[in-house]
């Protein structure tokens, strides 16, 4: 894996020869501003732009923050944008330990609608990895 960034808040990873990106939200996140989440999500958005994943696994399972209703909307549509442009084909999210922050990361992804690629949740990142590649 190729890391493409690495914040307090936020690490994003490429793997070329699997066509994955990872991205996970690390503790320190609970610190992070509206700004800053907008910030981390358009470089997400260009890299997925440039590197063109065909699958995507989010690491939420860390997450310290809940996203607000506005920000729900903005990352689902920017981040939708964007996979549906490269051709996503999975796309799989390890959720929150806390269910607060894990409805919250649901509704945002509801609110990107129907889309053209497989969505799973997962608990374990081995057991999404397994359902991505296969």
């Amino acid at each position: 894996m190729k890391k493409l960034r690495e914040s307090i808040f936020f690490v994003v990873e490429f793997d070329e020869k699997m066509g994955l990106l990872k991205s996970k939200w690390l503790p320190a996140s609970s610190e992070i501003t509206e700004n800053e989440i907008k910030e981390e999500i358009n470089l997400v958005t260009d890299f997925i732009l440039v590197h063109k994943p065909k699958y995507c696994l989010s690491d939420n399972s860390t997450q310290g923050f809940v996203f607000n209703i506005d920000i729900q909307n903005w990352v689902a549509a920017t981040l939708a944008m964007a996979f549906i442009q490269v051709g996503l084909k999975k796309f799989a999210l390890l959720m929150p330990v806390d269910f607060i922050t894990g409805l919250a990361l649901e509704q945002t992804v509801e609110e990107a609608g129907n889309l053209p690629f497989e969505l799973q949740y997962f608990k374990d990142e081995k057991d999404a990895l397994t359902w991505m590649l296969n």
